[in-house]
């Protein structure tokens, strides 16, 4: 297997993992805020969750961006481009 294939693997891999947290983390918003005794805190509860998942869906655009980057890149840029995903993904 390649560089470029082992580092879009590995992307994606990370992306599906993110998908499986965000899925868990609306259901754990949804689960909570049903639980909460006062709309109040359901929202805030909720607009909390939702952060977190901003977040992570954010990180999946960043990394189906790098997917891209290391799609057109040429091999002398994939070093470079690892180096920079091992550190994003620490």
């Amino acid at each position: 297997m390649s560089l470029k294939d082992t580092l879009i693997e590995k992307l994606e891999s990370q992306i599906k993992a993110w998908d499986k947290e965000i899925e868990a983390k609306k259901a754990e918003a949804e689960k909570k805020a049903a639980d909460a005794e006062t709309e109040k805190a359901g929202v805030r509860l909720e607009e909390e969750m939702m952060e977190s998942v901003h977040a992570l869906q954010e990180h999946i655009a960043s990394a189906k961006k790098k997917i891209s980057k290391i799609r057109e890149a040429g091999e002398e840029r994939l070093n470079g481009i690892k180096k920079q995903i091992d550190a994003w993904l620490k």
